[in-house]
């Protein structure tokens, strides 16, 4: 039994040993120092972003961690993880057919203060003239909470990135569109492009640090419905108060109190990204 079970570890610990199983890698870190208009949060934030991507031999992966911090001193977090294995490399065919490179079963773990979900469906892989890359995902979507959590809802997910030179100079505009039609709760609509200047092509190094803009446009944020109600406190009637009739054997009484949530987000973020 132990055999077979190190022959099993061997074998599929063994693709991960070969010193091409990476393609490529590319790891950043991204500060947005300036942004305003955030949902669910403080409308002022200093975010701090970490991002990880790579190509090997079974598929990509990319994975990014935000830590937010509002100016009244809330403190977030947020991240995903999203591994996609290639049906092309794993098999060895050729599974291209018309603008479509490759197909991939697609999965994504999201998790943060506010949502936590699950998702797993397929993707596919485009060659499009003059992107770096055009990927779309089609997921079933579980929310990891609540009774009835069990991929009760869909998404779709598009990323793209389309470099373009003006007068000598470097610019990027990538980002991805995520749309969740709500089959079961509100749906969502968010995309989140950024528009970035390669500053380090002008010591020598294009491609390692850029500065510009991040807009966050964000519908229904975590889901949660915009203008939905919600109870934020109470507030409290003494026993001789006016409308209380004067009278000190009446009880306190006490009122709840209701706000409406502002969850869709128009937000925009100065950018400053290393890459290493």
């Amino acid at each position: 039994m132990l055999r077979n079970v190190t022959v099993l570890c061997v074998m599929l610990c063994a693709p991960f040993a070969r010193a091409d199983f990476f393609e490529w890698t590319d790891n950043s870190i991204t500060a947005l120092p300036v942004g305003g208009d955030f949902a669910l949060a403080d409308h002022t934030r200093l975010t701090l972003t970490y991002e990880h991507a790579h190509a090997s031999r079974l598929g990509d992966m990319f994975i990014f961690v935000d830590g937010s911090a509002g100016y009244d001193g809330e403190l977030t977090w947020y991240g995903e993880i999203a591994p996609r294995l290639s049906l092309g490399k794993v098999t060895g065919k050729d599974l291209s057919f018309g603008p479509v490179t490759d197909t991939l079963l697609a999965f994504t773990w999201e998790q943060g203060e506010h949502a936590s979900a699950l998702l797993a469906g397929v993707g596919f892989d485009f060659k499009v003239p003059r992107l770096d890359y055009f990927q779309v995902n089609l997921y079933g979507r579980s929310e990891l909470y609540g009774e009835d959590a069990w991929f009760d809802d869909a998404q779709l997910t598009v990323a793209t990135a389309f470099p373009f030179e003006v007068k000598g100079e470097r610019f990027l505009l990538d980002g991805y569109f995520d749309f969740v039609p709500g089959i079961s709760g509100p749906p969502e609509f968010h995309l989140n492009p950024q528009l970035s200047w390669d500053a380090g092509a002008h010591w020598g190094k294009p491609g390692t640090f850029f500065v510009g803009v991040e807009i966050d446009l964000w519908w229904n944020k975590f889901g949660v419905d915009d203008g939905q109600l919600v109870q934020t406190g109470t507030t409290s009637m003494h026993p001789d108060h006016p409308k209380n009739g004067n009278h000190p054997e009446h009880p306190e009484h006490t009122t709840p109190v209701y706000s409406r949530l502002d969850s869709n987000q128009q937000a925009v973020s100065l950018l400053f990204k290393a890459k290493f």
